[in-house]
C-alpha cells in the first residue's frame, strides 16, 4: 500500500538498553576490528619475501623433528645406548640395531649395508661398491653423508675398525680406506672425532675389511 501524498516519513529508531547503548552495537566494533586485522596481515604478507633455501632447511628440520622413528622416542637416538638396559628394555644394542636397520632399509644410499652385534658393539659393514681404489667412491660418499646425518645425534663413540692384520698384504689399503671413510663422515656433518683403529689379527668370520663400530656407553644415562 503506497504512502499518501503529503504524509510524513516516520523512521523508527531502536530503543537503547539499560546502559544507554543500542542493542547489538558491539557487533559493528568487532567487525571493524576484524577487518582492520585482516587488512594488516594482508599487507604484511604482500610486503614480505620468503627465502626459498632457508624455508627448505626449516621445513626439512621441522619434518625430521616431528617424524617419529619408533614408538618409544619422538626423535631418533636421544640418549646413548648401553650394552644392556634391563630397566628400560629399549635402549640396548639390539634396540639401536633395529633403528639403524629401518634406516638402511629405507635409504637407497645405504643399500647393501649390513648390521651385526659384536662383542665390541654394533658393527655397520659397508658393501664392496662403496670403495674406489684406496678411498671412497661416489656411492660411498653418498652413503657416508647419509650415515653422518643419521648418526650425528648418537652420543655413543663411533670408530672405524680395520679388520686386517698389520702383516697382511692388504693392511695399508684397508687403513687408507678406513681413513677415507672417517673423513667422508666428517665432511658429511658428523660432529665428533672418529678414530681409525687397526686389528692385531685377521677379522673374524663375517667381519668386514673396514667397518664402522658404535660402542655402547657404560652406564648410559637415562
Amino acid at each position: 500500500m503506497g504512502r499518501a501524498a503529503g504524509q510524513p516519513i516516520v523512521l523508527v529508531k531502536p530503543a537503547p538498553n539499560a546502559s544507554g547503548m543500542l542493542k547489538g552495537g558491539w557487533l559493528l566494533t568487532l567487525t571493524d576490528c576484524i577487518l582492520l586485522l585482516l587488512a594488516f596481515f594482508v599487507m604484511l604478507v604482500s610486503m614480505s619475501s620468503v627465502k626459498n633455501e632457508r624455508w627448505r632447511e626449516f621445513s626439512a628440520s621441522l619434518a625430521g623433528a616431528l617424524r617419529p622413528i619408533t614408538a618409544y622416542d619422538p626423535r631418533p637416538f636421544p640418549r646413548p645406548f648401553a650394552l644392556s638396559d634391563a630397566s628400560a628394555g629399549i635402549r640396548d644394542v639390539d634396540y639401536m640395531a633395529v633403528l639403524l636397520a629401518n634406516t638402511v632399509a629405507r635409504e637407497r644410499a645405504l643399500a647393501g649395508f649390513a648390521l651385526a652385534r659384536t662383542a665390541e658393539g654394533l658393527a655397520i659393514r659397508p658393501p664392496a661398491d662403496v670403495w674406489q681404489g684406496d678411498g671412497v667412491g661416489p656411492a660411498g660418499q653418498a652413503a657416508a653423508a647419509m650415515l653422518a646425518e643419521r648418526l650425528r645425534l648418537v652420543e655413543n663413540e663411533l670408530i672405524v675398525r680395520v679388520g686386517v692384520a698389520p702383516d697382511s698384504a692388504g693392511w695399508a689399503r684397508a687403513m687408507l680406506r678406513g681413513v677415507a671413510l672417517a673423513d667422508g663422515l666428517r665432511r658429511g656433518g658428523y660432529p665428533r672425532a672418529i678414530a681409525v683403529l687397526g686389528s692385531a689379527a685377521e677379522r673374524p668370520p663375517g667381519g668386514a675389511e673396514v667397518e664402522l663400530m658404535l660402542r655402547p656407553a657404560l652406564g648410559a644415562p637415562r
